[in-house]
């Protein structure tokens, strides 16, 4: 998704992000992010701003009261490297609470395939849930 930020008077607090929903050219939507697009959006900020007259291939960036940037948010790879380091971050999070519980992980697989493993970790439910109870430790639980 690409988006045109609008910026009048040179004072970023004056400044509006507009999203590109349909813009004139799909494959480049920044060409359609110009100072006069700008204008035509009748912006609060942008009241009695005026743009020198220009070359419409040079009509972003600075000049006269408006200044008009494009940027683009939401990219596949972005949202890719996002999961990816959730993901990563969640198992090594539940794999060392694992750990200082004191459970053997390798072992654990090793012995058990899926359906143990599915055992396990409910073993390791009961046995938090005894602790904080004052219960019955690990070794006992299930047994």
């Amino acid at each position: 998704m690409s988006f045109c930020k609008c910026i009048c008077f040179g004072n970023t607090a004056n400044s509006t992000i507009i999203p590109l929903y349909r813009p004139a050219v799909p494959s480049n939507p920044c060409l359609s992010c110009t100072r006069q697009f700008c204008l035509d959006q009748k912006l609060p900020a942008c009241v009695g701003a005026q743009t020198p007259d220009e070359d419409p291939d040079t009509a972003t960036g600075e000049g006269g009261d408006v200044e008009a940037k494009c940027f683009q948010r939401d990219s596949p790879k972005s949202h890719i490297i996002v999961i990816a380091f959730l993901v990563l971050t969640s198992t090594l999070l539940v794999l060392a609470a694992l750990k200082h519980y004191g459970l053997d992980l390798p072992a654990i697989f090793a012995r058990a395939g899926v359906k143990g493993v599915i055992g396990e970790l409910v073993q390791l439910v009961q046995l938090t849930v005894n602790r904080r109870r004052g219960g019955p430790s690990y070794s006992s639980v299930g047994r």
